[in-house]
């Protein structure tokens, strides 16, 4: 695919930068519009972003049932009182994006455990989403993907202090060596997405 377009230099002169966590001259973000310029740079539009979920989803959903099929995976079979057996039944999309948009509003959350600073914060959101506009939650379980974010963006800002068994112990997940086995697993394809 072709690279995302660069930000032309008129536009990037005419920004209004404000540190974080300030309001650009009173007015949050919800209630600014946003330039038609900068929509047409977006990566995805709404609709891009539908058919790109549904595509993971798709695919998500056929890998699951190529695992049962071969034996890789099992799962349980649930009887309705009195009833035949069904076959396995996968979330559908929306029900994904409900999971995955919990565990992003438990991030911020997350990052106050650890005393991030903001741009943790920002960075470790924007990994966590931009991850999952292109991947399935079936494919890779949400909150092993909040930690793995956090954890990238504690690396590429450079704050050290907040190491990975930290941040699993701040959130009461300090003994669980599973746990920081996927969240390790989980770094590299979180920078592919």
């Amino acid at each position: 695919s072709a690279p995302p377009p660069r930000w032309p230099a008129a536009m990037v002169e005419d920004m209004h930068w404000t540190p974080c966590g300030q309001q650009a001259k009173g007015a949050s973000m919800a209630e600014e519009e946003v330039p038609e310029l900068y929509q047409q740079h977006w990566t995805f539009s709404a609709e891009a972003l539908t058919t790109v979920r549904q595509s993971a989803h798709t695919g998500a959903v056929q890998a699951l049932r190529a695992a049962v099929s071969d034996g890789l995976v099992t799962v349980e079979q649930r009887r309705p009182a009195g009833g035949k057996e069904r076959a396995a039944s996968y979330p559908l999309p929306d029900q994904g994006c409900r999971l995955v948009l919990f565990y992003a509003q438990k991030l911020p959350e997350l990052c106050g455990l650890c005393a991030a600073p903001s741009e943790v914060r920002w960075t470790a959101i924007v990994f966590y989403r931009r991850f999952f506009a292109v991947r399935s939650p079936l494919e890779f379980d949400p909150m092993v993907v909040m930690f793995a974010a956090m954890h990238l963006a504690c690396k590429i800002e450079e704050v050290h202090e907040i190491t990975l068994g930290r941040l699993l112990e701040a959130a009461d997940f300090g003994a669980d060596a599973a746990l920081r086995g996927k969240v390790a697993a989980c770094e590299l394809p979180l920078l592919e997405a």
